[in-house]
């Protein structure tokens, strides 16, 4: 280091010495600054940075820190009662039995929310306040108030929160028209970002796309954005440069936990009417039409004689389903709801999805490369059944190839379960996947993994969990009347 920084001042000094030896310039006759001035382009930039500051003043009393806490307990025997007991032994005392002990701890998430009424209503992610059993909201006074869950939707990763004390003028987040948004304009996120010290951390970016699909929930119709989002933000506010929240911030894209510039928030109007079916009925009501379905790759396309790939192919018709009632076969290609085009199987399951059950919905499909138009009455979509929809709603699918589903009567009937099996049925496994390689198949069972016991959708997702390229799973698989092991390896991206 001393050697540059020790010519870079020889140098200088050089330079002194010659400049000192030529006449010097008469003063003021150096035009010193540009005379030009700043384009109307840069004045508005300007204005676009003042914009930024207004709308983050607005908006971030209204958007709250959400911390979830809850309390484990587990059970530890007492082997050494007394000092002594350790090096020699637990001795028996007359009249103290050997019992175990329960102990406690206490385990706390952040995570952010938005107050949706001057009373206390709050908006945020069924996963910041999961499990929870205490929930404490930080305002932006930071004053705490304690909360209560008023209903979840674990399908689309919306909760609503209230607080427990009263008010009636709480700052309230004014919500605007998510599908007026459009990509490239400019957007704020704020939250909470790792720690309540940093709260209402306020981060610029635009609106990377619309319509995306991450396989996280059920329903999906990401806001994705490249605004800086981090863990703790969740359940937080995306807003527009006219300061209405357009999106709450629920998840990013990242090989880290850290931001990358690829962030997700389920957009305004989804949320808005989970949260109010939350508030007014108790529960989320969905219609449901009662078919599985696949997309439409190319050549299924051209082997199907259509113009185009717009649209899904039914591949399986549920029994005493709408879609059965309706007339809809299986082959059959859906490619308009309602005068909507369908362009995929995530458009058609959250149009569907968002409308009211008994709702009757016109449909347009192509069968034996013939037009036909039907009128079907949708009913309500349990959550616990199949629902109709492929992909599984496992957020593990895609690095294992799987998509399960729970036993339910319609999987019962189809692959010819009994009411007592248990597990998760593999209802669709992924071309050239770590499952796909391993050979299991459509109407596998999974009955466990590695030493874990899959009896419901929690346990697989458990079973899951971190687990990376490289590693191979045991897994136990009932098949028909036979029951089997088979080893899965999770290969890296790059073999």
């Amino acid at each position: 280091m001393n050697g540059p920084l020790t010519l870079v001042l020889l140098l200088s000094m050089a330079l002194c010495v010659f400049s000192a030896d030529k006449e010097r310039p008469k003063s003021g006759s150096i035009a010193f600054g540009s005379k030009n001035k700043l384009t109307a382009s840069v004045v508005e930039a300007k204005n676009t940075s003042k914009a930024f500051v207004e709308v983050a003043k607005f908006v971030k009393p209204a958007v709250v820190s959400v911390t979830s806490t809850k309390i484990m307990k587990t059970q530890m025997n007492q082997l050494y009662g007394a000092p002594f007991d350790f090096f020699f032994g637990p001795q028996q005392r007359p009249n103290q039995p050997q019992q175990p002990q329960e102990k406690e701890y206490r385990q706390e998430g952040l995570g952010s929310g938005v107050i949706v009424s001057s009373d206390g209503y709050i908006l945020t992610n069924n996963h910041v306040v999961e499990d929870a059993d205490e929930i404490t909201v930080t305002l932006f006074d930071k004053k705490e108030v304690d909360a209560e869950v008023v209903g979840a939707d674990k399908e689309s990763d919306v909760a609503v929160l209230k607080l427990k004390e009263n008010f009636n003028s709480l700052p309230v987040a004014l919500l605007g028209n998510s599908d007026n948004v459009e990509v490239g304009e400019w957007v704020l996120a704020v939250g909470n970002p790792f720690s309540k010290k940093l709260s209402h951390t306020v981060t610029a970016g635009i609106v990377s796309a619309k319509g995306r699909s991450t396989n996280i929930n059920t329903y999906e119709n990401f806001i994705q954005t490249d605004a800086s989002i981090n863990p703790g933000n969740s359940g937080g506010a995306l807003v527009n440069l006219q300061g209405e929240v357009i999106g709450i911030n629920t998840a990013i894209m990242s090989r880290s936990g850290g931001n990358i510039g690829i962030g997700f928030a389920i957009p305004i109007n989804m949320a808005r009417k989970v949260m109010e079916d939350l508030i007014y009925v108790g529960k989320v009501s969905r219609g449901w039409l009662g078919i599985e379905m696949q997309p439409l790759e190319k050549d299924l396309g051209e082997a199907l004689g259509l113009k185009s790939n717009n649209g899904v192919l039914v591949k399986e018709v549920l029994k005493d389903s709408p879609a059965e009632k309706g007339g809809i076969k299986t082959g059959d290609v859906i490619t308009e709801v309602e005068d909507i085009r369908i362009d995929g199987m995530d458009e058609l399951k959250n149009l569907i999805g968002n409308m009211a059950p008994n709702t009757e919905v016109a449909i347009k499909l192509i069968r034996d490369k013939k037009e036909k138009k039907l009128k079907i009455k949708l009913a309500e979509r349990n959550p616990e059944a199949l629902g109709g929809f492929s992909p599984g709603t496992n957020s593990d699918e895609d690095i294992v190839g799987l998509q399960v589903q729970p036993i339910n009567s319609a999987l019962m009937q189809k692959y010819g379960l009994s009411k007592e099996e248990t597990g998760m049925v593999v209802v669709n496994v992924k071309s050239k996947s770590p499952a796909f390689n391993a050979e299991l198949r459509e109407g596998d069972i999974i009955k466990k993994i590695n030493t874990r016991a899959i009896n419901n959708a929690d346990d697989y997702r458990e079973a899951l969990k971190g687990v990376k390229a490289g590693q191979s799973l045991l897994f136990y698989v009932k098949r028909d009347r036979t029951t089997f092991y088979v080893g899965v390896k999770i290969k890296d991206s790059k073999e």
